[in-house]
């Protein structure tokens, strides 16, 4: 994506965690490098680690029973996907997703990186305390984006609903299912949902933008 001359690409965020404050605990981090247009050929570039809980527990990262309680009443299908492969301790997973951004922004050549969470006050957050802390070295450069990168998806998405089709009670009905449903609670899945309806409701205000400028 190209804008004023700079090189923009984006990326798209989901964290699993066992807490809701900003110090929680990540059992599961998950991004994935997407094009806001789709007439492309593009080949997504993802990451996912799954982090060991303990190894939050004896950094000090807030765990709280609500939450814990919580997974215990998800599908064996989203549990297994924040335990399976090697859980990597907390540091090492924030390192080797640091790693993958910086290392994508450089192999794209990019200016900037543009992060897509759903509402920028929980994974972004998280995701900011967690690697000032373990990065703290670094200060600010902890966080491989600039501090105005994030984007809402959640945001966009609603907002432009309410453009396109008014106030409706779910607004997330108009956008269509894909074939092969994505695992809910799984930080990988919930990333590909949240590209599909960034790209989806993107698509549509396109179009309606360019159809009134043919009227």
């Amino acid at each position: 994506m190209i804008m004023e001359g700079k090189k923009i690409i984006n990326i798209c965020v989901d964290l699993e965690t066992l807490s809701t404050l900003p110090t929680a605990a990540i059992i599961s981090i998950a991004a994935k490098e997407f094009p806001l247009e789709t007439d492309k050929e593009f080949f997504y570039k993802q990451f996912k680690v799954n982090v060991n809980a303990t190894s939050c527990a004896i950094s000090g990262y807030h765990i709280e029973e609500d939450t814990c309680k919580w997974w215990s009443e998800q599908s064996a299908n989203a549990k297994e996907a924040v335990m399976n492969g090697t859980p990597k301790n907390i540091h090492e997973a924030l390192k080797m997703f640091r790693d993958w951004v910086l290392e994508l922004k450089d192999e794209r050549k990019a200016d900037e990186i543009h992060v897509w969470m759903q509402g920028t006050d929980f994974d972004g957050s998280i995701l900011r305390y967690a690697l000032r802390k373990e990065f703290a070295q670094y200060g600010r450069e902890a966080v491989p984006w600039k501090h105005d990168a994030l984007r809402d998806s959640r945001t966009y998405i609603l907002e432009a609903i309410r453009l396109l089709y008014g106030d409706i009670e779910k607004p997330y009905s108009v956008i269509p299912k894909p074939e092969r449903p994505f695992l809910v609670h799984d930080s990988i899945g919930d990333v590909d949902q949240t590209i599909w309806n960034i790209q989806y409701i993107h698509k549509s205000l396109k179009e309606k933008i360019n159809s009134n400028g043919e009227n």
